[in-house]
C-alpha cells in the first residue's frame, strides 16, 4: 500500500473516530441544568400540544428563541421523550456543521484542509462537551456557518438565487436559535474580507432578495411571542407586567445582556475571560490555532494580505471581540466560531507540514495530548468511579494506538490529526462514560426520579418552588405539581402523595420520608465534590415525603 493511500485512510478513519467521539453520551441521563431545563420545555410541548408557548413548571418562559426547542419536540413526537432523543438532533447539527466547515475550507485551501478542518471541528473539546450537555449551540454553530458558507456564494459567484434563499433562511433559523447577535460572524466575515481585499461591486438585488427571506423566515418567532406576551400584557413576567416578547427578541435577549441593563444579566464578567477560555475549550488544537493567529498577522504586517482570505479570521474575531465586551459570559459562547478556528487550524497545520516548522507544532501536540491524558488519570483518582473500568480499558486500547498510528502515517499534518483525534477520544470516552456515570449518582433529583418511577408510578409528586430539579421533572414519568409554599399542599386533595424536600443536611429526617438522595449541581463540579474524600461534605440532601393525611407538622425545607 502507497504512502499516499494509507494515509488518506488513516485521515477517514480518523473523521469516522470523530464523528463517534460525539455519540459518546447520547445515551446517558441529562444532568441537572440548562440541558434538562431545555428537554423540559420541549417535552412540555409534546404533552400539552402547545407548540407555540415556552412554559418551564407550568409558568410562561421568556429566554431563548424557539427553533432549538421545535427541534427538540419533533424528536420527542417521532421517537419519544428520552435523553437520547433529544440529544440526536444536536448531534446530527454538528455533523452539518462538520460538512459546512469541509465546504468553506475546500473552497479555498482544498479538499484535504477542508476534511482536516472537519475532523478538528469535531474533536474541539468544547463540541464534545455540547454534544453531551445539549443547548442551543450545535444548533446556532450550525446556522452560522452555513449562512456564511451561502452568503459568501452569493457575494462571489454568478449563480446566486438558491444561494441567497438558504443563506436568508439559515440566517433566519440562526436568530431563532439565540437572537440577532448570531448575525455577527457572517457578517463579520464579509466585512472583513472586503476590507482586506478589496470590496466587490454591491449587486443589491442579491442582498435585497436575502433581507427579504430572513425577516419572513423570522416571522413564526415574532408570532409566537406575540401570542405568548404581547397579546397579554397582564401577565407577570420578570416580576413586571406589560412585556414583550417581540422586544425582549429584538433588543434585552441579546443586546440587554451585552450591556448588562436587561432582566437577564451577569456581574462577573471580564474582558480577558475568553482569552483563556479558548485555552481549554479548542483543546487540544488550541496550540496550533495560536500559531495559525500570528501567521495571518504576520501576513498582515507584510503586506501579503491580498494574496488569502480573511472570512474565516474576520467571523471569529468580531464575534470574539464582541463575547469579550459583553456582560454575559459563558464557556459554550465560543462554540459559533469553532467553524472558522478549525478552518484557520487546518491551514496552520498544513503549512507546518515542512520539517522545519513542523517540529514546534508535533512537540507541543504531543505535551498537549500528554497534559490532556494526565489530567484524564489525575481526575479519575480523585473521583474514583465506580463502574469506570470498562471505559478505562477501552481508553487504554485506543491511548495504545497513537504511537501505531505515528508510525503508521507518512504526511506529518496526518500524524498530528490522527494523533490529536485518538487522544482527544480517549479523554472524553473515559470522562463520558467512566466518570460521568459516577458523577450523576449525585444528581439527586435524577436519582428522586428513578425511585418514584419504581416504587410510586402512579403517585402524585408536588415539588415546591425552590425545591425545583429539572433533572426530576426531566426524567419523572408522570409530570409533578409545582406549588410556590409550603401552606399551599393544604389544599391538595389526592392523598397520599409524594413532597420532594430539601432540609439541612444535619437535620434528622422527617418522620415521613421515605427516602434520601445526596445532592450536588454536578453540571458545575468543583475540586472538593470531585475528591472522593472531600465529597460528602459538599453533598445537600433531597429527601421525599409520603403525604397520607393532613398533619399538623410540616417539613422543613430550604
Amino acid at each position: 500500500m502507497s504512502a499516499a493511500i494509507r494515509d488518506q485512510r488513516l485521515t477517514w478513519a480518523a473523521l469516522a473516530l470523530a464523528v463517534l467521539a460525539n455519540l459518546l453520551a447520547i445515551n446517558m441521563p441529562l444532568m441537572e441544568g440548562d440541558a434538562t431545563l431545555y428537554a423540559n420545555l420541549a417535552a412540555a410541548m409534546v404533552k400539552s400540544g402547545d407548540y407555540i408557548g415556552l412554559y418551564a413548571r407550568g409558568q410562561d418562559w421568556l429566554d431563548k428563541p424557539h427553533l432549538p426547542f421545535w427541534i427538540a419536540a419533533a424528536s420527542f413526537r417521532l421517537f419519544g421523550v428520552s435523553s437520547w432523543a433529544y440529544r440526536l438532533p444536536a448531534f446530527l447539527a454538528i455533523v452539518g456543521t462538520a460538512y459546512y466547515t469541509f465546504r468553506l475550507g475546500s473552497r479555498y485551501y482544498g479538499r484535504t484542509i477542508g476534511l482536516w478542518a472537519a475532523i478538528i471541528l469535531l474533536t474541539a473539546e468544547h463540541t464534545i462537551l455540547s454534544s453531551a450537555d445539549v443547548r442551543a449551540e450545535p444548533f446556532v454553530t450550525l446556522f452560522v456557518i452555513a449562512t456564511t458558507w451561502y452568503l459568501i456564494r452569493v457575494a462571489e459567484d454568478d449563480r446566486w438565487f438558491s444561494a441567497a434563499i438558504a443563506g436568508a433562511l439559515f440566517a433566519a433559523a440562526a436568530m431563532m436559535s439565540k437572537g440577532l447577535f448570531t448575525l455577527i460572524p457572517a457578517g463579520g466575515a464579509l466585512a472583513g474580507h472586503w476590507v482586506l481585499r478589496g470590496r466587490p461591486p454591491i449587486a443589491w438585488r442579491r442582498w435585497a432578495l436575502v433581507a427579504v427571506v430572513a425577516g419572513i423566515g423570522i416571522m413564526p418567532e415574532l408570532a409566537a411571542l406575540y401570542d405568548q406576551f404581547d397579546r397579554h400584557p397582564e401577565k407577570i413576567v420578570f416580576g413586571a407586567t406589560g412585556v414583550s416578547g417581540i422586544r425582549f427578541f429584538l433588543w434585552d435577549s441579546q443586546f440587554g445582556r451585552f450591556l448588562g441593563n436587561g432582566p437577564i444579566r451577569q456581574q462577573d464578567a471580564s474582558p480577558t475571560f475568553f482569552l483563556h477560555t479558548i485555552l481549554w475549550v479548542f483543546l487540544p488544537w488550541s496550540f496550533a490555532l495560536i500559531l495559525a493567529v500570528v501567521r495571518r498577522v504576520r501576513l498582515l504586517r507584510t503586506g501579503q494580505a491580498a494574496s488569502t482570505e480573511w472570512y474565516t479570521l474576520s467571523g471569529a474575531t468580531l464575534m470574539f471581540v464582541v463575547f469579550s465586551a459583553s456582560r454575559f459570559q459563558l464557556p459554550h459562547y465560543l462554540n459559533i466560531i469553532f467553524p472558522f478556528l478549525a478552518i484557520l487550524t487546518a491551514g496552520e497545520v498544513q503549512a507546518r507540514v515542512s520539517l522545519p516548522g513542523f517540529r514546534l507544532l508535533g512537540r507541543v501536540q504531543i505535551g498537549l495530548l500528554i497534559t490532556m491524558l494526565g489530567l484524564g488519570v489525575a481526575i479519575g483518582v480523585l473521583v474514583r468511579p465506580e463502574d469506570g473500568g470498562a471505559a478505562a480499558l477501552i481508553a487504554l486500547v485506543v491511548v495504545a494506538a497513537m504511537p501505531v498510528a505515528w508510525r503508521a502515517a507518512a504526511d506529518n499534518g496526518v500524524k498530528v490529526l490522527v494523533l490529536s483525534v485518538l487522544g482527544a477520544v480517549a479523554v472524553n470516552l473515559y470522562f463520558e462514560r467512566g466518570i460521568y456515570p459516577t458523577l450523576l449518582r449525585y444528581d439527586g433529583g435524577l436519582q428522586a426520579a428513578r425511585y418514584v418511577n419504581d416504587r410510586y408510578p402512579d403517585a402524585t409528586v408536588i415539588v415546591l418552588g425552590e425545591q425545583q430539579r429539572t433533572s426530576f421533572e426531566f426524567a419523572l414519568r408522570r409530570s409533578p405539581q409545582y406549588m410556590n409554599r409550603l401552606e399551599d399542599t393544604s389544599g391538595v386533595v389526592t392523598r397520599p402523595y409524594l413532597l420532594l424536600s430539601r432540609p439541612p443536611r444535619n437535620q434528622p429526617p422527617d418522620p415521613r420520608t421515605v427516602a434520601s438522595f445526596d445532592h450536588f449541581g454536578i453540571a458545575m463540579p468543583t475540586l472538593p465534590f470531585l475528591n472522593h474524600r472531600t465529597r460528602p461534605r459538599t453533598l445537600s440532601r433531597l429527601d421525599l415525603l409520603l403525604i397520607t393525611a393532613a398533619a399538623s407538622n410540616t417539613p422543613t425545607t430550604r
